[in-house]
């Protein structure tokens, strides 16, 4: 598989809350045992009597994949440094048998974001990293992280890098996990087509079939939409792009945007969870598969 075919929509949401005040946002979806599957999600509330969002970390379970439960309480809920209010895009990785970290982007009321992380022995309760991973709170802003991991304790970890006038995809690699050196992070994903002129971000990595797969949100167009776009490479830093979408809106339940990809591949069933926004700004969490 270098080229996707198309994906074909579930017909009912996978996760959703009627209620105007929340919107359920980024979903990252992992096999977290031989008993169930994970899905880290955030949830965005908007504050009463203010005109600003607070948006933290939740999660919910499922043994098929299907039918999903949304856990109680949040995963994350505040960090030790109070400026951020926004907790969005987690992404779990395993460690070793008893140790998991979570990736995520932190950003503050006026959008200044930076990536951090948390680690947890059991995907529920999480103690926030020291520190943060990428950012500096300067006229840059990080997020949607994604991380790989590989031999000799070596972690990539792919993100979106934003200024003013671009929002591009880069890479970055440590040996522990924990330090990521700023100096040496490169670009791989660019803005380039009609779909990425707004921005591109949220980007998700596998590995299938002696290929690397990067499924990523593309906005853009006029008026101004989210899309699910694709790109493929064999080493990780030379990436070739699908010319169109592998999702644009026009479903039920997205039809103004289709974002935050999560890929996952399930027996023969190839899967992408991703949030979608239909015409009354309702945001849920959503599903498109196929055969492989």
């Amino acid at each position: 598989m270098k080229f996707p075919t198309s994906f074909v929509r579930d017909k009912k949401p996978v996760l959703s809350i009627d209620s105007d005040t929340y919107k359920l946002i980024c979903p990252k979806v992992i096999k977290f045992n031989n008993k169930c599957y994970r899905m880290y999600f955030s949830q965005e509330e908007k504050l009463k009597n203010h005109n600003i969002n607070y948006t933290s970390i939740r999660s919910a379970v499922s043994k098929d994949s299907d039918n999903w439960l949304i856990e109680k309480g949040y995963r994350i809920n505040f960090l030790s440094d109070n400026r951020f209010r926004r907790i969005l895009s987690p992404t779990v990785i395993k460690i070793n048998k008893d140790l998991y970290r979570m990736y995520f982007e932190a950003r503050t009321f006026d959008n200044k974001g930076v990536i951090k992380s948390a680690v947890s022995n059991d995907g529920l309760m999480w103690n926030e990293d020291p520190g943060v991973r990428i950012g500096k709170f300067d006229n840059i802003s990080y997020g949607s992280p994604f991380c790989l991991t590989g031999t000799n304790n070596q972690f990539e970890l792919f993100f979106e890098r934003r200024s003013k006038t671009t929002h591009d995809i880069w890479v970055a690699e440590s040996f522990d996990g924990i330090f990521f050196d700023e100096k040496k992070i490169i670009p791989i994903i660019k803005q380039e087509m009609i779909w990425e002129s707004y921005a591109i971000y949220s980007p998700d990595v596998s590995y299938l079939n002696n290929c690397y797969h990067m499924y990523y949100s593309g906005w853009g167009g006029d008026p101004v939409s989210g899309h699910i776009l694709y790109a493929y490479s064999y080493d990780k830093r030379n990436w070739k792009k699908y010319k169109i979408p592998v999702l644009s809106p026009g479903g039920i339940y997205d039809q103004r945007h289709c974002s935050e990809p999560s890929f996952i591949k399930i027996g023969n069933k190839l899967k992408i969870f991703y949030e979608g926004c239909d015409n009354n700004k309702s945001w849920r969490i959503l599903c498109a598969q196929k055969n492989q």
